[in-house]
């Protein structure tokens, strides 16, 4: 039981420092996730193209996507006191990004999307940008 509860305790603490302390876009972009990895496995049994490599590439890349994430926690550790400013533009970067490769996988399936999703999926990508443009200046 100790040992449960001294291996709990270290992972969250190390889980706590690499991403920062919880943000609801945190949630909101690991559903986009698991979305996007439904949606792509749908696709590709909708189209027969059921690929065990396309699926190692798609999970590299939501590896990458938490690379990302840790980064920019980092960078507001080290620049920002620890508030979330490069962890919100990256969240919602990678939110926009989830958010239309949902829709792409969706539209491949035949399923009609309202024309307002897409729109504010892509205010959301775009909100990252600006993020990004405002700091680099």
């Amino acid at each position: 039981m100790f040992n449960f509860i001294l291996a709990s305790s270290l992972i969250g603490g190390i889980g706590a420092f690499l991403f920062g302390s919880w943000l609801p876009l945190m949630g909101v972009l690991l559903v986009m996730i698991a979305l996007d990895i439904l949606t792509g496995f749908g696709k590709a049994i909708y189209n027969k193209e059921l690929r065990s490599r396309n699926m190692s590439h798609g999970m590299l890349r939501k590896g990458g996507i938490m690379v990302m994430v840790i980064v920019a926690n980092m960078i507001d550790v080290a620049m920002f006191a620890g508030l979330p400013v490069a962890r919100v533009g990256v969240l919602s970067y990678y939110i926009g990004m989830e958010g239309i490769s949902i829709l792409e996988n969706l539209t491949a399936c035949n399923v009609p999307i309202p024309a307002f999703i897409k729109k504010y999926l892509l205010v959301l990508k775009d909100k990252g940008k600006d993020l990004e443009e405002k700091e680099t200046r």
